[in-house]
């Protein structure tokens, strides 16, 4: 969220009205791998089930993004690594829940 708070400010200041960008992280990351990264940051074994009922079909597999527009332009790139936000996360919720 924090990468995207400065994409968004700077499109304000400096994008091209009409003009289309992609704020994301060039790179695709499964719900899967996002969960079994915040179970290891925590230090929890987890196990995960996929019901096969709740897959809908017609979903696509993968969406990866590409920031080379932005960052051409406005020389926006993701500075903040996933393992990062997550760790930040976890902190937050942990010392507002103690």
């Amino acid at each position: 969220v924090r990468d995207v708070v400065k994409a968004y400010y700077s499109l304000l200041k400096n994008g091209r009205k009409g003009q289309v960008y992609n704020v994301c992280g060039g790179n695709g990351r499964t719900l899967k791998e996002i969960v079994l990264k915040m179970a290891g940051l925590l230090g929890i074994d987890i196990n995960m089930e996929t019901d096969p009922a709740l897959v809908r079909p017609n979903d696509n597999m993968i969406i990866i993004g590409s920031y080379e527009k932005i960052n051409k332009e406005l020389g926006w790139k993701p500075e903040i690594p996933i393992e990062q936000s997550l760790a930040d996360i976890i902190a937050y919720w942990q010392e507002k829940l103690n």
